[in-house]
């Protein structure tokens, strides 16, 4: 309804702006020829032009400086600004005009060089017959263009409503628990066509998260469900077998062994989520990988030692990198310590600081045990999963899947190479940000 009210609005101004404009033009044009004449040729010409005007719309007046009437066919000089370069609507005297003492016209007033007057001005039934014209245009427009609005709106609003409902009862339908529902997706492409896919992104996004916290639920019973079994049989062993202090102290011990390692399995669970969450990224500072190499070595000779094992460091350049420093030490912490828990004794382990050809600094360490089969160098990251060579030692095998959680939150790339000098692996967390 305001466009078509704008429309009419519009239109009748142009025609009115085009009417005048041509009226201008002429009665400029009039003006312009007359001031080349000469007086009398200019009284012949207004004589000429009345005398051809058929429908009596032209009005041309020649008056002297004091106002008389020279010529044409106005009774009396009209109320004209004399300088002004635009028309006026006025009212004027016209004596061509049987019955018409007086008509409203468009005039334009010219002062000849001589100083006479001449007044052209043009009738106005014209103009109001096409601005007539106009307005009944629009009034008949105006209903249908109502009806298409009132009809179109109908039609957009249907579709609206119709797809609002389909998201309705998908909404129910998920909310019954059914999280694999998922709402059409047509070939067009319009804003609600990707509403629906970012909506559909989002349930599979939710999908995977109840998945995964299913699964963790799952594996928490699974872990946790041997060292209970092993708690309680120590528990009522101890509490039969032992009669003297000494042995209630060593069944005591057992049981809080057992104790720390369940709450081990559950404090790496909760950093992890914490991690996967990135609760920690506000601390992300400027980082020097080579202390922390140098620290871990340093914590970890006397371990490597206890174990058997040589600990050796290896660091191209000192470099720098933006990340969380205790997040950072954490991760190769549990790589170093796999090392060590895992590999042979008597060998060594090797903890590097490259720079890879791109530029981008890496972190590895290097045993000599057994490598890890290609298919399962992707699982061994999940939770709780314990590969074949390892699956008889301690351990609760979260460890690597906090090592994957730290990676992720940095940006940083973990994956497994063989030894170049023999038997072995090297686990390599490769940066994407040059070293500074």
């Amino acid at each position: 309804m305001l466009q078509s009210l704008v429309v009419a609005g519009a239109l009748h101004v142009l025609v009115g702006n085009e009417e005048r404009g041509e009226i201008h033009q002429n009665l400029q044009t009039q003006c312009e020829t007359l001031a080349v004449l000469s007086p009398q040729e200019r009284r012949a010409w207004i004589a000429e032009q009345i005398n051809a005007d058929v429908h009596r719309q032209k009005f041309l007046g020649l008056f002297s400086p004091n106002g008389q009437v020279l010529a044409g066919n106005l009774a009396r000089l009209p109320a004209v600004p004399p300088k002004t370069r635009d028309t006026r609507v006025v009212e004027l005297h016209p004596t061509s005009i049987p019955g018409v003492s007086t008509d409203v016209a468009r005039a334009l007033r010219c002062t000849m060089s001589n100083g006479s007057i001449v007044v052209a001005g043009a009738d106005l039934d014209d103009v109001k017959s096409a601005t007539r014209l106009a307005e009944k245009a629009v009034l008949m427009a105006l209903p249908i263009a109502l009806v298409l609005a009132f009809f179109g709106g109908g039609l957009v609003a249907a579709q609206a409503s119709r797809r609002l409902d389909s998201v309705r009862v998908l909404s129910d339908t998920i909310m019954a628990g059914q999280l694999n529902r998922r709402l059409p997706i047509h070939a067009r492409t319009d804003s609600f066509q990707m509403l629906c896919r970012h909506i559909n992104a989002m349930l599979d996004r939710i999908e995977t998260l109840m998945q995964e916290v299913r699964a963790i639920g799952d594996d928490i019973a699974h872990e946790l469900r041997t060292p209970l079994t092993r708690l309680r049989a120590k528990v009522e062993g101890g509490m039969a077998m032992a009669t003297t202090t000494q042995e209630f102290e060593q069944a005591a011990g057992g049981v809080l062994k057992e104790i720390e390692q369940a709450e081990r399995v559950v404090s790496a669970l909760l950093r992890i989520r914490e991690i996967e969450y990135h609760r920690r990224r506000f601390l992300f500072q400027k980082v020097d990988l080579h202390t922390i190499v140098a620290d871990m070595v340093e914590f970890y000779q006397p371990v490597a030692e206890d174990c058997g094992m040589t600990l050796r460091v290896k660091i191209d350049s000192p470099c720098w990198v933006v990340g969380d420093r205790d997040l950072l030490m954490e991760a190769l912490s549990n790589l170093v310590d796999n090392a060590l828990k895992f590999g042979p004794k008597y060998t060594i382990v090797d903890v590097m600081l490259e720079i890879c050809p791109a530029g981008y600094p890496r972190l590895a360490v290097a045993d000599r045990g057994d490598a890890i089969s290609p298919d399962e160098q992707t699982r061994v990251f999940q939770r709780f999963y314990r590969s074949r060579a390892t699956s008889q030692r301690p351990g609760s095998g979260v460890g690597l899947s906090l090592v994957k959680a730290i990676a992720e939150l940095h940006g940083i790339r973990v994956f497994f190479e063989p030894l170049a000098d023999g038997p072995g692996k090297r686990v390599v967390m490769e940066f994407d940000q040059s070293a500074a």
